[in-house]
């Protein structure tokens, strides 16, 4: 599914128009990114857990040339689905 596809969805659930489904769309991917940009988490009642993880710096080979190189520290997002979402995949 396509980000059209999606907000055509989320306008026929909401009974709105595609361009209010996006800015509601935009709006809530918009504050789960501050959430997360503040090193937070956020947990959705049966959707699961939007958190960050420090991801330690390590040793990587550049695969063309061979020659090892220092890959720095960084902070990644990660999402935790909820059990009643994942039993809902299945």
């Amino acid at each position: 599914m396509n980000k059209r596809e999606f907000l055509k969805k989320v306008s026929d659930a909401l009974d709105c128009t595609i361009a209010d489904a996006e800015e509601t769309v935009t709006e809530v991917f918009e504050v789960i990114a501050d959430v997360l940009e503040e090193e937070d988490k956020i947990t959705i009642k049966d959707f699961g857990t939007f958190f960050t993880k420090v991801q330690a710096a390590r040793v990587a080979r550049n695969p063309k040339t061979g020659k090892k190189i220092q890959v720095p520290e960084k902070i990644v997002p990660k999402f935790k689905p909820s059990p009643a979402l994942k039993e809902r995949c299945n």
